[in-house]
């Protein structure tokens, strides 16, 4: 699902124009951004944890499948050798959108559940 299809299904779910959710979405995407790059954090209750990583001193840091070396950066200024941070944008998903994401799609599932069996008698 794309930017512009999030930004219809929330005018939908919501009667807020295009407009007003696209103007919403920039807003928070700016404001998480903006945290990440101070190595915040932005946690939403339930649904997850936008945060920062970085590796620790003289380690790679590991993306997927493939291993980004630290890079040793050389200042003329002050002739030090540096190592540079690989810093990495991460998110963990929170306890309720695991369980959301988890449960099996079943659109008969209230039919054969006890309530339903016990109210149909």
């Amino acid at each position: 699902m794309r930017k512009s299809e999030v930004v219809t299904r929330m005018s939908e779910m919501t009667g807020m124009s295009e407009k007003s959710c696209t103007v919403w979405a920039n807003a928070f995407e700016d404001a998480v951004k903006e945290q990440l790059k101070k190595d915040g954090e932005v946690s939403i209750d339930g649904f997850g944890t936008f945060s920062v990583r970085k590796p620790a001193a003289g380690h790679a840091l590991i993306l997927g499948a493939r291993r980004v070396p630290p890079r040793a950066v050389f200042k003329p200024d002050n002739a030090l050798k540096k190592e540079m941070e690989n810093k990495s944008p991460y998110f963990k998903a929170g306890k309720v959108l695991k369980d959301t994401v988890n449960k099996p799609i079943n659109k008969y599932e209230h039919y054969h559940s006890d309530e339903w069996n016990e109210w149909s008698r």
